[in-house]
């Protein structure tokens, strides 16, 4: 039973601090068993526990209820859907564990989660038919669904469904494109006006798509990952888009990753994987804004004495991450303790360097993970460790 002197918000806050277990990840059982405490406890305990909903993989019994209630239109599946804020979901041409849902029920779905913010979708089919984009704009327009974050994890090269979706949805600011998308960009103008873009094949993706997508977002762009090597490309769309750029994550430092941190002044954030001993040549001439820098060490070579010497040119450091494989070099307490006299957080983890955080822009980075729906997100001094992470996904 809970304690009767402290307020039910109090209790909400406290069952909000649990959402992550210690590596991340949704903490399910304890969320149940929060909400079979006490009655006041249950709504906001079922909230939670509804809040993100993976339909890819997770068959369990918390999913296939809500999935029968849904279908049946009942009145608790519209409150369950109420409470869906983060949806995964796979979209075929038949339904299946192997192609997902079909269109039709996918779109039934979105129109019971009037407050859906973050969708991420696993495409099999071309395009969407006249009848599934008419419920979507009805879940758009009637039921007030308005996505702030849009990953398109998989979808076919020549698929327009990127588009179709940007068409219902003009006020995505994060987007993440997990495919090699080819599809010629519509002849209107794009609407939308990005603070955030993840790229997994960005050297591969169509210049004039690219231009498409970020022709509103000179100013606004934030935030961009690089899940690939970045080329020529990534350069020319960084001269357009780097002065406003306050986090870059890239998978390398290569002579043109160099030639990028250079087209972005105002860095707050710099993540970088360093996978050959000649990149540990270029870790120099950084972006004096910088306040998180954060490295991925892939070779077999000590990286702290190249780091120490970037900690030592960067009067707005407040936090270095590093791999925790860092910790059994035998020079890391001398990274230490460079660290300690510049008042500098030295953190070191076990997670790949993109792993999955909000899609939001924080006041100060790294970026974590919380349960706020707000756009940008509270001080990070008031969130637990463990919700500290480092990627969106």
């Amino acid at each position: 039973m809970p304690h009767k002197q402290l307020a039910i918000e109090l209790w909400i806050d406290i069952i909000e601090t649990i959402y992550y277990d210690p590596h991340g990840a949704v903490d399910y059982p304890t969320l149940s068993s929060c909400s079979r405490v006490c009655s006041s406890w249950t709504e906001p305990s079922q909230k939670l526990l509804f809040r993100s909903i993976d339909l890819t993989q997770d068959d369990s019994r918390r999913c296939r209820s809500l999935m029968a209630q849904i279908k049946s239109f009942t009145t608790r599946g519209k409150t369950l859907g109420s409470y869906i804020r983060v949806l995964e979901v796979s979209v075929g041409v038949i339904s299946s564990p192997q192609w997902g849902i079909p269109q039709h029920e996918f779109a039934q779905l979105i129109l019971f989660c009037p407050h859906l913010h973050h969708l991420t979708l696993w495409s099999t089919l071309h395009k969407f038919d006249k009848d599934t984009m008419t419920v979507l704009q009805v879940a758009t327009v009637g039921n007030d669904v308005q996505l702030r974050a849009l990953n398109l994890a998989k979808c076919g090269r020549q698929s327009p469904i990127l588009y179709q979706l940007i068409s219902l949805w003009p006020g995505i600011q994060f987007l993440r494109i997990g495919g090699r998308i080819c599809a010629p960009p519509p002849s209107q103008p794009s609407s939308i006006k990005l603070r955030g873009l993840v790229l997994s094949y960005g050297e591969q993706l169509p210049s004039n798509m690219l231009d498409w997508l970020l022709s509103n977002s000179e100013r606004s762009l934030h935030v961009l990952e690089l899940w690939d090597e970045p080329g020529p490309r990534m350069r020319n769309l960084l001269s357009k888009h780097g002065g406003h750029l306050r986090a870059l994550r890239m998978p390398c430092f290569n002579k043109v990753a160099v030639e990028i941190v250079d087209l972005c002044p105002k860095l707050a954030e710099l993540a970088l994987v360093i996978s050959h001993s000649t990149a540990l040549m270029r870790l120099h001439h950084l972006p004096s804004s910088i306040e998180h820098f954060a490295v991925r060490n892939m070779t077999k070579r000590s990286l702290h004495r190249p780091v120490i010497n970037v900690i030592n040119t960067l009067p707005n450091l407040r936090i270095v991450t590093c791999d925790q494989d860092s910790r059994q070099q035998a020079d890391f307490s001398a990274l230490q303790r460079v660290c300690d006299t510049r008042s500098v957080d030295l953190r070191t983890d076990h997670r790949y360097l993109w792993l999955g955080d909000d899609p939001v822009i924080p006041r100060y980075f790294p970026r974590f993970r919380s349960v706020s729906d707000s756009p940008s997100m509270p001080d990070q001094r008031l969130c637990s460790e463990s919700t500290r992470l480092t990627g969106w996904a």
